[in-house]
C-alpha cells in the first residue's frame, strides 16, 4: 500500500496550467456587476416563459403537444433497470408512466443514475426537479463568470453596454427554453464542461460526468495526454473501468438481484450512436447541424469526410497547438469537435456553449470582448427563422423541412445554416486569436499586412 501512494504521489500531472491572472471579485463586488443583473433576469425570464409555454413555436424542438418527451426517457429506463428488463425498450414498456416519451436512451449509465431515483416520483414532479437543477445550473454558469468579469475592473469598468448585451444574451440563451421543454439532459454535458472550468488544475471529475452522462469530452482527453495529466488519465481510466464493467458482465434487475452474465444491453446504444455520427436524414425539421448544412451542396458520403475533417483538425490544433495555452480554452476548442461531426444537430446542443463564450468574453477579454463575440453569441442565442414559419408566415402546424424549402427556400437555409455558420465563425475566431495572429507576426513582424487589412 506504502508503495503504491508512493507511485501516486510521484506520477505527474503535467506542467501547472496558465490561471486566470485576477482574483475571483467577493460577493459583494459581483453583485455590484450590473450585467449580472441584466443576465439573471433574462434567465429566469425565459425559464418562466417556458412554464408557461409563451414561445414553444419558436423551435422545431419545442413545437409539440408533449412537454418533456425526452425527460421521461430517463424514469422509463430507471423503471427498466429496477425490474431488470431491457431500457432499450423502456418508452415502450413503461408508456402508462408520463405522456408519449422518445425511445433514445442517451447512456446507459444514466438509467441509473438519475433515472432509478427518478422513477419513484410522480412523472411530471420529477420533471419539474430536473428542470430545477438545470436553473440552477444555467443561473450558476452566470454568477461564476460574472465573478471573474468583475474581478476584473480595469477591464470590465462595472460593465459597458457590451457586457450587459453579452450577459443578456448568455441568460436569454434560447436554446435554453428548448432543453427545459424537452427535460433534455444534455444539460449534464455542460454541467461536465462547467467541472473542467472550475478545475482546471485536475479535471478529472468533469471527464468523468461527460463518460457516464454524454461523452462529448471524449476527444478533448488528447488535451490531457498531451500534457502528460498522468494522475488525471488515471482517476477517469479507473472510474471508467469502474462505471462500465458492469454493463458487459453484469445483469441488472433491483427486485430481482444482480447476477453475472453476459450482458448485451449496450449493443443498440453503439449501434446508434456510430449512426448519428455519420449520416442525417435530409431536410428533416429539427436539422441545425453541419451535416444538414453541407449536405445541400454536396452527398452524405463526401461531407461525411469533410466534417470528420473538420473534427479531426480542431482536436488537434486543441490538444497539440493550444499545450500551453490555458486547458479551459484547448478543451473549449477539442468540444466543438461535435457541432462539426454530430449528424442531427438540435436547438438544445448549443447551451453546451453558455460556458464556453462566458469563459471567452470574461476571462480573456483581450481577445474575444468584442462586436464579434457578440454576432457570434447571437446566432447561438437568438432563435432561428422558423419562428417566421409558425408566425410571420402562418403556418398553423408543425413545419416540415421540405414545407420549409417550398414556401421560402431563402428562410429554411437560413435556418439550416444558423448554427453551423455560428460554428464555423467561433473555431475562426479561436484559431486565430489564439494560433495564426502569432504566425501572422512571424511572417510579417512590422505588421504591414495587418495595418494594410485595417486601410481596407
Amino acid at each position: 500500500m506504502n508503495s503504491l501512494a508512493q507511485w501516486w504521489r510521484a506520477l505527474p500531472n503535467g506542467p501547472d496550467p496558465e490561471t486566470w491572472p485576477h482574483r475571483p471579485a467577493s460577493l459583494r463586488q459581483t453583485l455590484a456587476f450590473r450585467p449580472l443583473w441584466t443576465g439573471l433576469g433574462c434567465a429566469l425570464a425565459l425559464f418562466f416563459s417556458q412554464v408557461f409555454w409563451l414561445l414553444h413555436r419558436l423551435s422545431p424542438n419545442s413545437d409539440s403537444a408533449f412537454r418533456g418527451y425526452d425527460y421521461f426517457t430517463l424514469p422509463r429506463c430507471g423503471l427498466a433497470i429496477r425490474h431488470g428488463t431491457d431500457v432499450f425498450t423502456s418508452a415502450e414498456t413503461y408508456a402508462s408512466y408520463g405522456p408519449w416519451a422518445t425511445s433514445w436512451v442517451t447512456h446507459p449509465n444514466l438509467c441509473v443514475f438519475p433515472g432509478v431515483p427518478l422513477s419513484y416520483l410522480p412523472p411530471f414532479a420529477g420533471y419539474w426537479l430536473f428542470n430545477l437543477f438545470n436553473l440552477a445550473l444555467h443561473l450558476f454558469i452566470l454568477v461564476h463568470f460574472a465573478r471573474r468579469a468583475a474581478g476584473d475592473a480595469g477591464t470590465f469598468h462595472g460593465g459597458q453596454w457590451r457586457d450587459h448585451l453579452m450577459f443578456g444574451l448568455l441568460g436569454f440563451f434560447f436554446p435554453m427554453y428548448v432543453l427545459y421543454y424537452q427535460g433534455q439532459y444534455h444539460s449534464l454535458a455542460v454541467l461536465a464542461l462547467m467541472l473542467v472550468f472550475l478545475q482546471p488544475r485536475n479535471p478529472a471529475l468533469g471527464f468523468i460526468v461527460s463518460a457516464f452522462g454524454k461523452p462529448l469530452l471524449g476527444p478533448a482527453g488528447l488535451v490531457l495526454l498531451v500534457r502528460g495529466m498522468w494522475k488525471t488519465i488515471a482517476l477517469i481510466a479507473l472510474a471508467l473501468l469502474i462505471g462500465y464493467l458492469p454493463w458487459f458482465f453484469l445483469n441488472y434487475s433491483l427486485e430481482q438481484g444482480i447476477h453475472l452474465g453476459r450482458n448485451t444491453s449496450l449493443a443498440p446504444f453503439f449501434d446508434i450512436g456510430s449512426h448519428y455520427l455519420k449520416y442525417n436524414v435530409p431536410r428533416w425539421n429539427q436539422e441545425q447541424s453541419m451535416a444538414s448544412f453541407l449536405g445541400e451542396w454536396m452527398s452524405p458520403d463526401a461531407q461525411l469526410y469533410l466534417r470528420y475533417l473538420f473534427g479531426l483538425i480542431v482536436t488537434l490544433i486543441g490538444a497539440v497547438v493550444l499545450r500551453r495555452k490555458p486547458l479551459e480554452l484547448a478543451v473549449s476548442l477539442v468540444t466543438l469537435w461535435f457541432f462539426l461531426v454530430y449528424a442531427r444537430g438540435h436547438d438544445y446542443h448549443a447551451t453546451l456553449l453558455i460556458p464556453v463564450l462566458a469563459y471567452l468574453w470574461c476571462q480573456r477579454p483581450q481577445w474575444y470582448r468584442t462586436r464579434f463575440m457578440l454576432l457570434i453569441a447571437a446566432m447561438y442565442a437568438l432563435p432561428t427563422s422558423y419562428a417566421l414559419f409558425r408566425t410571420v408566415l402562418g403556418f398553423t402546424g408543425e413545419v416540415s423541412g421540405e414545407a420549409m424549402l417550398a414556401s421560402s427556400p431563402l428562410l429554411y437555409y437560413c435556418f439550416v445554416a444558423q448554427k453551423p455558420v455560428a460554428t464555423l465563425l467561433l473555431t475562426g475566431n479561436i484559431l486565430w486569436q489564439e494560433w495564426l495572429k502569432d504566425k501572422a507576426a512571424e511572417i510579417d513582424p512590422d505588421g504591414h499586412g495587418e495595418t494594410a487589412v485595417q486601410q481596407v
